[in-house]
């Protein structure tokens, strides 16, 4: 596995290799993943939104951790030459990466590209993903285990790889943020080549060691994966009618996702927890919040609010402050100073301790067995 290195100086100060960004909604962190071309966030929970992302960059290697203080709903499509390696750090219950429900927490997950993903990752909870070059990734893990490199490159779609893989590649993950973390505060520079060489060695080999792959497509995951086609439509008709600014009825939810009441309210319940059209009335109040985050001189609360289809202004305020744990005009006058600042001290949710243990990189100094400085 060889791969020439990228024309710049091997060392570089931690900070810029890094970024740790805030938030305080759940757009914002959307927009974060800048690569994924078509990704959506809504905030299902309720309560204050605070979030903290964490990104190192190593050339052609991007590693990500996120963590929302509320019940986030992602959604989105992988692009092409693109694939990840992703896991979640949470509670069982109310966690789901896309139709994986039980037991989603113990596994490492492979997303391929063009491969839609659908995930509930709840508050306090945490997920972390590589991004890597699909071609690239398939053709290194080919000299380790060609006959699962040609499995996991043939079934285009979302596959999980295990707990033992997660477990190791978790560890891995969390060792490099603290690495880097502690260089960060003390204003160190660091060998990103050195980084990337051992993180690209050892998820080959988490990935490599994998004793069962599990298809999206497993007969054992029919009646998830049915329920989840079924919201997928009727939110692929939502996203179109919020897309032209117009606001869609749930009769017409029913309709666009051609199946009967009963149908689509279980769907949403199994898969969200969630009724049609409770899930219908968080998506326009997330829009509202959005678009109060970034104002213009022009905007008001009144016209914000009937642009998403409420013309009852007091259930409104109430409907927002319920789930947002503020009234509209106060977001609307505290947008200036709160969108995406560097997060200095502030930390939204607790970081999880290094899972598996101490993992040592090789021409790396010893990572701390605390939680991230």
């Amino acid at each position: 596995m060889h791969h020439r290195l990228q024309d710049s100086q091997p060392a570089a100060p931690a900070a810029a290799l890094s970024q740790r960004l805030d938030f305080v909604d759940a757009s914002q962190a959307a927009e974060a993943h800048g690569w994924l071309p078509s990704i959506h966030y809504q905030q299902i929970s309720s309560g204050r939104f605070s979030g903290l992302l964490k990104r190192l960059n190593l050339g052609d290697i991007q590693v990500v951790r996120e963590q929302h203080s509320q019940d986030v709903h992602q959604c989105g499509v992988m692009p092409a030459g693109q694939c990840t390696l992703s896991f979640i750090d949470a509670v069982e219950p109310g966690t789901r990466f896309s139709q994986f429900a039980k037991g989603c927490t113990d596994q490492l997950f492979l997303l391929t590209e063009q491969t839609v993903f659908d995930i509930v990752v709840p508050g306090g909870g945490a997920i972390s993903y590589v991004r890597l070059d699909q071609a690239a990734f398939l053709d290194d893990l080919a000299v380790l285990n060609e006959p699962l490199a040609a499995r996991l490159g043939a079934v285009g779609d979302l596959q999980a790889l295990g707990s033992a893989g997660k477990a190791a590649f978790a560890a891995v993950v969390h060792a490099l943020f603290a690495i880097t973390g502690t260089a960060r505060s003390r204003q160190q520079e660091v060998d990103w080549h050195v980084l990337q060489r051992n993180l690209r060695e050892h998820l080959l080999l988490a990935v490599a060691a994998t004793a069962e792959v599990i298809p999206g497509t497993d007969p054992s995951l029919h009646a998830r994966r049915r329920t989840l086609h079924i919201v997928r439509r009727a939110q692929a008709y939502l996203d179109a009618q919020l897309g032209q600014g117009l606001i869609p009825t749930v009769v017409e939810m029913y309709t666009a996702a051609g199946v009967s009441e009963r149908t689509l309210q279980c769907a949403f319940r199994d898969q969200l927890g969630l009724s049609p059209s409770a899930y219908l009335r968080l998506r326009r109040l997330n829009g509202v919040r959005a678009e109060l985050l970034t104002p213009t001189p022009d905007t008001t609360v009144t016209s914000v609010a009937t642009h998403w289809g409420f013309l009852h202004l007091g259930r409104f305020a109430r409907a927002y402050r319920a789930l947002f744990g503020e009234t509209p005009s106060e977001t609307l006058t505290h947008a200036a100073g709160l969108f995406m600042t560097d997060i200095g001290e502030h930390r939204p949710v607790p970081e999880a301790p290094p899972a598996g243990g101490e993992v040592l990189l090789a021409g790396c100094a010893r990572p701390p067995n605390k939680g991230l400085d």
